[in-house]
């Protein structure tokens, strides 16, 4: 298969997951709507599916409508960080409400260690990709207390965290295990080489896990809602 078939092929790959992707976000925000005005309660991830959605907005009507496509690449120069940025504090603040509102044994040490090593490979790196920067810090702090989760529960003969809380740990997980290795490549590889452009959809299928885990988690909540 040449090039020209591979690039084909994945521009293909990357047109269904951002199908896919496009339809369970539109949906997701759908059902965030209904949470919202029936139960008078946010879902912490909500700023993320927000900007997520107004991206694919502006996308559409940047390149697909008005055919702006370096507009739209400057628009979403200041919105990735800023979104990876937000993402990351809410998913800090995720497993700081998990660590303490459970019985999780040494809870918050694990989260105080994650926190240290996160700090520690930021000053290794000096701050001089601030995407990958960030990227890792995400990766580091999901993984330890994912893990650390695993763990527990496997050893624990009591249920410790909320089944939605589980949904989205896992979702977590496998998310930015899932996603990681596209931004390692992105920051390696050089931006004109055409293994990134084909690679895109890898990082499209993480979110899809991502945001299918919180779609699952907040049906549980919603089930479990009505009938309290």
């Amino acid at each position: 298969m040449g090039k020209e078939e591979k690039l084909k092929f994945f521009n293909i790959t990357y047109t269904l997951t951002l199908f896919i992707y496009t339809c369970l976000l539109v949906w997701l925000v759908y059902v965030n709507i209904i949470y919202t005005i029936r139960f008078k309660k946010i879902n912490l991830f909500l700023p993320c599916l927000i900007i997520s959605f107004a991206e694919i907005v502006l996308m559409f009507m940047l390149t697909g409508i008005l055919q702006k496509q370096n507009t739209f690449k400057i628009i979403m120069e200041y919105i990735r960080p800023n979104y990876l940025l937000i993402e990351l504090i809410i998913i800090f603040i995720f497993y700081l409400k998990i660590n303490l509102n459970t019985k999780l044994k040494n809870a918050i040490l694990y989260l105080v260690i994650s926190v240290l090593v996160i700090l520690l490979t930021l000053l290794y790196l000096r701050i001089t990709n601030f995407y990958l920067s960030f990227a890792i810090f995400e990766f580091l702090l999901i993984n330890i207390n994912a893990i650390t989760i695993f763990i527990s529960n496997i050893n624990s003969t009591e249920r410790l965290i909320r089944n939605d809380n589980l949904i989205i740990n896992n979702g977590l997980f496998l998310f930015i295990n899932f996603t990681m290795p596209f931004y390692l490549i992105e920051n390696f590889i050089p931006p004109k080489s055409y293994i990134i452009y084909t690679l895109e959809f890898i990082n499209t299928i993480g979110y899809c896990i991502f945001y299918y885990t919180i779609l699952l988690s907040m049906k549980w909540q919603i089930k479990n809602l009505q009938l309290s």
